[in-house]
């Protein structure tokens, strides 16, 4: 029953977090485009994406609902299976990579952080670090933030706020 609750409780603790990094500013390029960021803290992924690769250490989780893709995972790391289809990474040092995901999650918390995706989607960053993102000739650099950045990427048109 304790590890019942301890798994809700990391699981809405993770799922709040990704909502508040939403929240606080986005950079947006709307298709299908592609971002790559670097830093430490937190990276998360939330998409449909032809490629994604991520690595560094710390603690990785990922869930996919759409069909299952099964990623390669190299390196470091103890595997744990969670319901609703969630898997961690403890001790993470390695690399994630998965092509072809659809409703695809990915996070990254640590440091050394080294992401690259194309598709579509919403990349959130929080911590220090930079991400260039862009759609055919439109491109974006950026910093994270210490309260978090959210990066919708992937679509046609161009705006920064």
């Amino acid at each position: 029953m304790k590890t019942k609750r301890t798994t809700i409780l990391i699981l809405v603790v993770v799922m709040a977090s990704l909502l508040m990094v939403a929240a606080v500013s986005a950079d947006t390029i709307v298709g299908t485009g592609w971002i790559r960021a670097h830093g430490d803290g937190s990276a998360a992924i939330e998409g449909y994406a032809a490629n994604i690769t991520i690595s560094g250490n710390g603690t990785l989780w990922y869930k996919d609902e759409g069909e299952e893709d099964t990623p390669t995972v190299t390196g470091e790391g103890v595997r744990i299976e969670y319901p609703g289809g969630w898997v961690q990474y403890v001790g993470f040092h390695g690399t994630f990579s998965v092509e072809d995901a659809d409703q695809i999650t990915v996070i990254l918390d640590g440091f050394k952080i080294n992401l690259f995706a194309a598709g579509r989607g919403v990349v959130h960053l929080r911590g220090h670090g930079g991400y260039t993102v862009g759609h055919g000739s439109h491109i974006i650099h950026g910093n994270w933030a210490e309260n978090g950045r959210a990066i919708e990427f992937g679509s046609s048109e161009l705006t920064q706020e």
